[in-house]
C-alpha cells in the first residue's frame, strides 16, 4: 500500500523514482516467503529444497486482494491527514502516536497484515535481509510457483497505472497474460523472451530482442550472482522457450541473429512471420 501511494504521488516528470517504485512493488510480490503458508504433508527431515517444493505447490492456487476499488478511499484517507497534520505526519513518529496513537506503519501492518484472510509475509526488515538468499533461494520469484499470486500482481500493477495516467482499466488484456502463466506454468520458465515477444506482436513489429544479462561486477552482490550465474545460457533457454510458445500460437520463427554489442554484451536477434 505504501510503495502503491508513494507511485501515485510521485510527479509524473521523475521517470528514474517511478522506475524504482514500480520495481519495489513488483518486489512486494515476488519477495513474500513460501513457508508462511503451511502444508499437512510437511514433514522433519526434508531438505531445504524439498520444503521449498512443497510449500509451492501450497501456494500454486493463492492469489490475493485486487486493489482497483480500494485507491480511491486510500487516497481520501490520505489526502485528509495531510490535510489536518501536514506532510510531516507522515515523517513524524511522535505526531503520529500523538494522533493515532501508533506510528503509521504499525497502524498500516494492523491493518493489511493481521487479518486471518492474509496469506504472506514479505522477507526481512527495515535493514539488511539475507532471507532471500537462503531461506527459499530464488523459488519465489519464478512465476509458475505462484501463477495465481503473479496474475493478481500484474491486475494491481495495471490498477495503479490507469489511476496514475487516467487510463480506461477495461482495456486491460488479461487474456494475453493468462496465455503466458499458462505456458510458463506448463513448462516452468520464466517469461524473458515470451513477453518480449508479446510486446512486439501488439506493437505490429515483425521482430524483438531477448538480451543476455550481466552482473555489475562492481558491486559485491552481483559479482556472488554471476559467480554462480551462466547468463549465455539462461539467455539461450529463454530463446528456446520463447520459439515454442510462439509456435503453440501458430507464429513461427524465420531468423535468429546473434548480436554482439561489444565483448561482454550480447543479446537475440528474433524475426518471425504471422
Amino acid at each position: 500500500m505504501m510503495t502503491a501511494l508513494k507511485f501515485l504521488y510521485t510527479d509524473k516528470s521523475n521517470l528514474t523514482q517511478l522506475g524504482e517504485l514500480l520495481h519495489r512493488y513488483g518486489d512486494t510480490y515476488a519477495h513474500t516467503r513460501l513457508d508462511n503458508l503451511p502444508t499437512e504433508s510437511l514433514r522433519d527431515g526434508l531438505s531445504a529444497k524439498e520444503k521449498a517444493d512443497e510449500h509451492a505447490k501450497a501456494w500454486k492456487n493463492q492469489s490475493g486482494t485486487e486493489i482497483n476499488s480500494a485507491i480511491p478511499p486510500w487516497i481520501k484517507s490520505l489526502n485528509q491527514v495531510i490535510a489536518n497534520y501536514g506532510y510531516n505526519f507522515l515523517s513524524d513518529i511522535s505526531l503520529q502516536n500523538k494522533v493515532i496513537g501508533m506510528t503509521l506503519a504499525s497502524y498500516f501492518h494492523d491493518i493489511y497484515l493481521n487479518q486471518p484472510s492474509d496469506k504472506f509475509v514479505m522477507y526481512g526488515n527495515k535493514f539488511a535481509t539475507t532471507e532471500h538468499i537462503f531461506l527459499d533461494g530464488s523459488t519465489p520469484d519464478y512465476i509458475f510457483v505462484r501463477p495465481k499470486w503473479y496474475l493478481t500482481y500484474v491486475q494491481n500493477l495495471a490498477a495503479l497505472l490507469a489511476y496514475k495516467y487516467e487510463l480506461d482499466i477495461s482495456k486491460l488484456e488479461m487474456n494475453v497474460f493468462n496465455k503466458m502463466v499458462t505456458f510458463a506454468t506448463a513448462n516452468e520458465c520464466s517469461l524473458k523472451g515470451i513477453i518480449d515477444y508479446e510486446i512486439s506482436n501488439k506493437r505490429g513489429e515483425d521482430y524483438f530482442y531477448i538480451p543476455v544479462f550481466y552482473a555489475n561486477p562492481l558491486k559485491t552482490a552481483a559479482r556472488i550472482d554471476a559467480a554462480r550465474s551462466d547468463y549465455l545460457q539462461k539467455a539461450k533457454e529463454a530463446l528456446e522457450f520463447t520459439k515454442k510458445y510462439m509456435k503453440e500460437q501458430g507464429v513461427n520463427s524465420i531468423g535468429t541473429n546473434e548480436i554482439n554489442e561489444n565483448r561482454k554484451t550480447k543479446s537475440y536477434l528474433i524475426l518471425y512471420q504471422k
